[in-house]
């Protein structure tokens, strides 16, 4: 009887501890499990830096469009706004390596990735970033007060006017608009001013009028209609731009917006979408794919009616396209896209 019940309570002792290892051993595998499904996380969603402009402009916007609609649909890479001085900031920065997408005009874009006029110098280069595609037509738009007894670009001489930040694309329109009518240093006074900080300026009186390149409407813009209006230029004005800078085409503020009864002519560049070199291929494929596949709501929200396509991807673009965005134009059927 002894000795059966030792057995017993052996066999008994036994089976706890076979049951017992058991245990630590599925809990071993469950937090296996668990960490590598927390590290997998980790890794599959890559971080991607795009670089907009200050959060004043349309850039701004549509890299906050563009990033929340690429971070709900795509589970691999996580697009990051980052605010800049604008064009030729992103421009550097992408060749530099700091961002990884960016937008800009086409005319900065142009002129420094081939080493042209803004750099002042043809081997003075940036590079190492590709086109993605082409957007809207960016209006440059010269704000007064709607009180003001400025009525024309001429009027600007002797006056103070914020021209943009420093290497914003706004920066360069203006003074070669205002260069283009004999307006520059010594005749005008120019400030670098962001679009928030400007348009305090303008309406402290502490400024005459304000640049800003953009798709209008420009939020800051519209949210101050009731006290500005914007210059429209002549056709004198307008052939005399664009006759002696390349990159401009004659445009207008559609009557309405901002309030005004007609159109406002002025001149225009595109925006255009732009990617690092060392982004993966795949991160850009997907970025097309959202984008051509949101864009009727990008479109909405940022108020432009352009109807933009991927049949007008390459418009405006004098560079070559990402391989990524290459291959999803021609799996899209598009010729265009990579400048075919």
């Amino acid at each position: 009887m002894y000795i059966r019940m030792e057995r017993q309570m052996g066999l008994s002792d036994w089976q706890a501890d076979k049951d017992q290892q058991g245990d630590q051993k599925m809990k071993r595998v469950i937090t296996a499990v668990l960490l590598a499904s927390l590290l997998a996380g980790c890794v599959t969603r890559k971080n991607i830096r795009f670089g907009t402009a200050d959060e004043g402009g349309i850039y701004y916007t549509f890299g906050t469009l563009l990033s929340e609609a690429m971070n709900e649909k795509n589970k691999k890479y996580t697009l990051q706004v980052k605010e800049t001085a604008g064009s030729a900031s992103n421009v550097r920065l992408l060749s530099e390596g700091y961002i990884q997408v960016g937008v800009a005009q086409s005319d900065v874009v142009n002129e420094m990735y081939y080493g042209e006029e803004l750099t002042g110098n043809k081997e003075n280069k940036y590079q190492g970033y590709s086109a993605v595609a082409s957007l809207w037509t960016e209006d440059v738009q010269i704000a007064v007060l709607k009180n003001s007894d400025i009525e024309n670009l001429n009027d600007l001489e002797d006056k103070t006017v914020s021209i943009g930040q420093e290497e914003s694309g706004t920066e360069r329109n203006a003074r070669q608009v205002l260069s283009a009518v004999g307006l520059q240093d010594g005749n005008i006074n120019m400030e670098n001013y962001d679009y928030s900080d400007a348009m305090s300026h303008l309406l402290d009186g502490s400024i005459d009028a304000m640049f800003v390149t953009a798709g209008a409407p420009v939020q800051i813009y519209a949210d101050n209609a009731s006290s500005i209006r914007l210059l429209s230029l002549s056709d004198d004005e307008i052939e005399r731009i664009c006759k002696t800078f390349d990159g401009y085409v004659k445009t207008a503020v559609p009557s309405g917006v901002y309030g005004a009864r007609e159109d406002v002519n002025t001149i225009g560049v595109k925006a255009v979408l732009l990617a690092s070199d060392e982004t993966p291929d795949n991160a850009v494929y997907e970025m097309c794919q959202v984008l051509f596949a949101d864009m009727s709501t990008i479109e909405d929200k940022l108020g432009v009616d352009e109807n933009i396509t991927a049949e007008t991807a390459a418009d405006g673009v004098t560079i070559p396209f990402h391989a990524g965005a290459e291959k999803w134009y021609r799996k899209n059927g598009i010729s265009d896209g990579g400048n075919d």
